[in-house]
C-alpha cells in the first residue's frame, strides 16, 4: 500500500474481520516506493485476518472516539505484526483523554509482534516502535510494546506543557492562559464528538492550537471602550467649537442670544497591534442637535443630544456594534479676556459582539454608559480685530462602565464580568481664530492643537469563564498609551441668522489615530 489510505469500515465486534487475506497474504504499508506512507483505521475497532507489515518510514493511524473500548484492541492481526526501525503508530485521540489521569488503551493485538532491523531482512531484539499523538495538547504518557500487544497511556498536557505549545507558536499571555483554562477545566470532554470546535481541537498541530487560542481568547483591544467615549469626544468638539464662535463673533459682529443647530459627525480610527494584542478599525457616524443661548451677559448655556453608531472590526476577526445616545450639558463663561467652556455627558450604549471560533459564532448583546466632563479655561488675546490667539489649558474625566455578559452560540461561549475604566486627562494647548468680511456674510477660520496625558491610564482587562467551565482567568490589553494630541481646522460661514461651518479633527496616540468630520447648520433666533 502506497501514499496515505483511510480504511472505513464496520466495528469488528459487530461484523468479525474488515479485511480478510489469502493463506500466506499480507497487509504491506509503504516499503516499495519508498514513499512515507499513513493508513489509517477510521473504524472504532478494526480486525485483519492475516499478517501486517509497517515499513520505517511509514505509519498506521488509530482513531479513538468515545466508541473506543479501552480494553478492546483498536487494531487486531490474526498473524504476524511487524515494524521495521522507525515505523509509528499515530494516535488521534478523544475528549475523553484531556485529564490528568489520562486513559489506557490496548492499541494493537496479534498473533505476534516483531520489531524488524532498519533493513528489515531480521527481528532487533532492542528494536523500538514509536507510538505518538497526533494532538499538540495530548502526549503519550508511556507506553508497552510485547510480543503481542502495544498498550498506551494517552494523557492530557499539564497546564505549563498547553501554555508553551501556544507561546512556541506565537500565542500571546492572554492566549496561553485562555487555552489553559479550557483544558484544565475538561470542557473538551464535555462537548459532543460532532462539535465543530472539538474536532478542530483535538488533532490540532501547534500552530493550529495557537491559532484556535487566538479565536478563543475575549476581546480586549479596547474597541468597545473606545467607541463609548466616542461620542463625549465628538460632541465636546461641537459644543466647544460653539461656545468659541461666540468669543470670535464677540470682536466682530455680535451674536443672537439663542439659536439651535444640527451637526452630522463621522470617524475612523486606527488601533495598530500593541504588546501582542490585535487591533481594530472603528468606523463612527451620526448626528447632533442642541440648543443654546445667554442667560446674562458673560454666560451662555446649552444642551444637545446626539447618536452615534460605531462599528468595531477586530483584526483578529471580531466584531462588535455599537449604538450610541448621548446627553450633554454645555456653557461658557467670560469675564473679561478671561473664559472657562465646559460640558456635562452621560451616554448609554447598546453593544452587540460577534467573535469567531474554528466555525462557530460567539454572539453577545449588553450595554454600557459613559460620564464625561469636559473643562478647558485659556486667555483670548486679540492680534488685530479680526484675528484672536487662545492659550489653552484643559481637563478631561471619562469613566465608563461596561455590564457583564453571556456568549451564545458556540461550545466556547463565554461569561464576561463587568468592566470599568477611568481616563483622568490633563491638557494644553492653543486655538487661533479669525472673523473676515466675504460676499455679504462672514468667514471664521480657526485651527487649534491640544497635548493630553492622562493620570488613570487604565488599561483593558476583563475576568472570564467558559459557560461550560467553572475557573475565572484574567486577560489584559495592551499598556495603556498615557499622552496624545490632537489638531483640528474648521471653518464658519455666517450669512444672517443662518451659520454653516465645516471641521476637521486629528487624534493621535502610539498605534492609535483617528480622523473626524462634521458638517454643521445654525439658525439664530
Amino acid at each position: 500500500m502506497e501514499g496515505d489510505t483511510s480504511f472505513t469500515g464496520t466495528d469488528s465486534r459487530t461484523d468479525g474481520y474488515n479485511i480478510r487475506l489469502k493463506t500466506g497474504g499480507e497487509v504491506s504499508v509503504g516499503g516499495t516506493s519508498g514513499s512515507p506512507t499513513t493508513m489509517t483505521f477510521e473504524s472504532t475497532h478494526t480486525s485483519i485476518n492475516g499478517d501486517l507489515y509497517v515499513d520505517g518510514n511509514s505509519a498506521l493511524g488509530l482513531n479513538l472516539s468515545n466508541a473506543t473500548d479501552a480494553k478492546i484492541a483498536v487494531l487486531k492481526v490474526t498473524g504476524t505484526t511487524q515494524f521495521e526501525q522507525g515505523a509509528q503508530v499515530k494516535l488521534a485521540a478523544k475528549g475523553d483523554d484531556f485529564n490528568a489521569n489520562g486513559t489506557t488503551y490496548q492499541l494493537i493485538e496479534a498473533g505476534k509482534i516483531e520489531l524488524l532491523s532498519k533493513d528489515g531482512k531480521a527481528v532487533d531484539p532492542v528494536g523500538k516502535l514509536d507510538v505518538v499523538s497526533t494532538s499538540a495538547l495530548l502526549k503519550i504518557d508511556s507506553y508497552t510494546v510485547d510480543g503481542k500487544n502495544v498498550v498506551a497511556v494517552v494523557t492530557g498536557k499539564g497546564r505549563e506543557e498547553v501554555a508553551q505549545v501556544v507561546a512556541d507558536n506565537g500565542g500571546s499571555v492572554n492566549e496561553q492562559a485562555t487555552l489553559v483554562t479550557l483544558t484544565g477545566d475538561s470542557i473538551i470532554s464535555r462537548l459532543n464528538d460532532s462539535d465543530s470546535f472539538k474536532q478542530l481541537l483535538l488533532n490540532a498541530d501547534g500552530g493550529q492550537v495557537a491559532k484556535l487560542a487566538s479565536e478563543l481568547a475575549p476581546e480586549v483591544s479596547g474597541g468597545a471602550r473606545s467607541a463609548a467615549t466616542t461620542s463625549q469626544s465628538l460632541i465636546s468638539n461641537v459644543t466647544g467649537s460653539r461656545t468659541s464662535s461666540i468669543r470670535g463673533a464677540s470682536s466682530g459682529e455680535g451674536f443672537k442670544d439663542a439659536g439651535v443647530w444640527v451637526q452630522s459627525l463621522y470617524s475612523d480610527a486606527t488601533q495598530d497591534r500593541r504588546d501582542g494584542i490585535a487591533g481594530y478599525n472603528a468606523y463612527s457616524n451620526g448626528i447632533a442637535v442642541g440648543a443654546d443661548g445667554k442667560v446674562n451677559e458673560n454666560l451662555t448655556l446649552g444642551l444637545a443630544y446626539s447618536f452615534i453608531n460605531t462599528d468595531v472590526n477586530g483584526k483578529s476577526g471580531n466584531q462588535t456594534d455599537v449604538e450610541s445616545h448621548a446627553y450633554t450639558l454645555y456653557g461658557g463663561f467670560e469675564q473679561g479676556n478671561y473664559f472657562v467652556d465646559t460640558s456635562l455627558t452621560y451616554g448609554f450604549n447598546d453593544n452587540q459582539s460577534k467573535r469567531s471560533i474554528a466555525g462557530t459564532r460567539a454572539k453577545a448583546d449588553y450595554d454600557s454608559d459613559l460620564l464625561g466632563l469636559n473643562l478647558v479655561g485659556g486667555y483670548t488675546y486679540h492680534v488685530s480685530p479680526q484675528v484672536l490667539i487662545e492659550p489653552r489649558l484643559a481637563a478631561r474625566y471619562s469613566q465608563v462602565n461596561i455590564d457583564g455578559y453571556r456568549e451564545k452560540g458556540s461550545s466556547a461561549a463565554l461569561k464576561v464580568e463587568d468592566q470599568r475604566y477611568e481616563a483622568i486627562e490633563l491638557g494644553a494647548g492653543m486655538r487661533v481664530a479669525g472673523s473676515f468680511t466675504l460676499g455679504a456674510g462672514t468667514l471664521e477660520p480657526q485651527a487649534k492643537l491640544m497635548a493630553y496625558h492622562d493620570f488613570a491610564a487604565d488599561e483593558a482587562q476583563s475576568t472570564s469563564t467558559f459557560l461550560l467551565g467553572s475557573t475565572p482567568f484574567v486577560t489584559t490589553g495592551a499598556k495603556a498609551v498615557r499622552d496624545s494630541y490632537e489638531a483640528g481646522v474648521g471653518a464658519d460661514y455666517k450669512l444672517g441668522a443662518v451659520t454653516l461651518g465645516v471641521n476637521y479633527d486629528y487624534i493621535g496616540k502610539s498605534g492609535f489615530n483617528a480622523d473626524v468630520f462634521s458638517a454643521k447648520v445654525r439658525y439664530d433666533f
